[in-house]
């Protein structure tokens, strides 16, 4: 059974996850690569803790409204 869209997004919390796993930095794009074809449905709304690059504040924005899909999240 199907649940409405609306009905999702208003339990949604959304996830955190650190980006660095013992010494390793983890990607969004490995990350993708193990939620497999499940990760191209999601929308995803971007935050970061520590801006390191100029790109993390133009991605915190195109992501701040709607949110953006998987293939324009991850170029």
């Amino acid at each position: 059974m199907a649940r409405d869209t609306a009905e999702a997004e208003a339990g949604m919390r959304g996830i955190t996850f650190p980006a660095w796993h013992g010494k390793h930095y983890v990607t969004l794009a490995e990350l993708l690569v193990r939620l497999g074809s499940f990760g191209l449905d999601l929308t995803w709304r971007v935050e970061f803790d520590e801006i390191v690059d100029p790109r993390c504040v133009e991605m915190e924005e195109r992501s701040a409204d709607a949110g953006m899909d998987t293939l324009h999240c991850c170029r």
